[in-house]
């Protein structure tokens, strides 16, 4: 009997050895959302991402973007080989082929860009301080220029990041008066997934299981979110391929109309013949697509509106947004997407959060990289008028976040 006590002792100080092991890897894990991956130097996993290095992240989709690769680099093979070399000279096939394998390797570099570049990933880390019971109400900064003789730069059409937290709704009687004064007041949504405040036009990606700012859509053909910070190369990527699919048409009708001016027919036996019919309608069913959605796209860009958010069509601010926008001039198309494309992108918060996971000085590094206005968000210890900073948010008095 002894000996079964004894033993069965032992055993209890095993699993509590084993528990308390695993809560020690518990305490080395900090993946985020549906993965978890164990902190490494290079690889870091957040949400259905992995942190690479600086600004560049992998999504889970990322083999899908294989895919797209080999449906762009298939049939541009098939016509450097065998339709190239039977269309031009031999001088011709080579400053022909220089500018296809040009363009296919732009778009690839594009592509790559896009699906590697942090979207604009909120790291889903709960703060102590905040109650999630509580509506923290905000809307669009006055400062916003109104006259109609006052021209908005590209920046304050686009860069709207400026939100006024108004105080909490008064007694319950008082509502009415509250919402009379604020009617353009909206809530900041609360993620129950992330346990994270939203900044304002973002919203929570189901696929990759994290929040994203101006999240757009999810396109698994790029293999990865298309948010704030990797739309411009979205677009790119869009209007790229476009034009690569317009030169395989171009291309592939060279020959054709070159075959039938020699043969006086097109023989459909011919194995260059079928490649050429095929790849004319291939691309072109490619062109039209694409070029249209790439159309689409910057229709919404000019207005500042994401996908999703049109899709909504009723949004937090939209209609207060859009009065403001109404009231003001706007700044000319080639302004606008002069900014959109080619202003510099916001820091990656990604990256200020791995920076500060793997350093033990936790506390110490938060408060610097606060102190110096860093993009980081909603870390613990970080109280609720840092984390609403971040987001653009003017506080008014520390008192309305009790």
């Amino acid at each position: 009997m002894n000996e079964l006590i004894s033993q069965g002792k032992r055993n209890k100080d095993k699993q509590d050895q084993s528990g308390s092991s695993d809560e020690s890897d518990s305490d080395q894990d900090f993946g985020i959302g549906r993965w978890q991956g164990k902190r490494t130097n290079e690889l870091s996993v957040i949400g259905g991402f992995t942190y690479i290095k600086d600004d560049k992240v992998r999504s889970s989709d990322f083999p899908i973007c294989i895919a797209s690769v080999f449906m762009i680099a298939a049939p541009s093979l098939l016509y450097l080989i065998v339709i190239l070399p039977q269309t031009f000279t031999w001088y011709g096939s080579v400053i022909v082929g220089i500018i296809y394998v040009a363009s296919l390797v732009a778009n690839f570099a594009i592509l790559l860009k896009c699906s590697l570049t942090d979207p604009g990933i909120i790291p889903s880390i709960k703060s102590s301080n905040i109650n999630k019971d509580k509506y923290y109400y905000v809307k669009y900064d006055d400062k916003l220029r109104t006259s109609q003789n006052d021209l908005m730069t590209g920046e304050e059409f686009y860069d709207q990041a400026c939100y006024q937290l108004l105080p909490p709704p008064p007694a319950e009687g008082d509502k009415e008066e509250f919402y009379k004064q604020n009617n353009d007041a909206f809530a900041l949504a609360f993620c129950r997934t992330c346990q994270i405040l939203r900044p304002p036009r973002s919203f929570h990606c189901k696929t990759c299981n994290i929040c994203i700012e101006q999240h757009d859509h999810h396109c698994p053909w790029v293999g990865t979110c298309i948010g704030k910070r990797n739309h411009r190369y979205f677009s790119m990527f869009l209007f790229w391929t476009s034009i690569h699919a317009l030169l395989t048409c171009a291309l592939t009708l060279v020959f054709f109309i070159q075959t039938y001016q020699n043969q006086g027919k097109v023989d459909v036996r011919n194995l260059p013949n079928v490649l050429t019919i095929f790849l004319f309608t291939y691309s072109g069913i490619f062109f039209v697509t694409l070029i249209g959605f790439w159309c689409y796209q910057n229709c919404l860009i000019l207005d500042n509106v994401t996908s999703n958010e049109h899709l909504r069509r009723n949004w937090n601010g939209s209609k207060h947004r859009k009065k403001q926008l109404e009231n003001a001039a706007r700044p000319s198309i080639l302004q606008r997407m002069r900014y959109f494309y080619f202003s510099e992108l916001p820091p990656s918060r990604v990256q200020a959060y791995f920076k500060i996971k793997k350093n033990e000085n936790t506390d110490d590094q938060l408060q610097q990289l606060n102190n110096e206005g860093s993009s980081i968000t909603n870390l613990k210890s970080i109280n609720n008028e840092a984390v609403l900073r971040e987001y653009g948010i003017i506080m008014q008095s520390e008192e309305l976040l009790v």
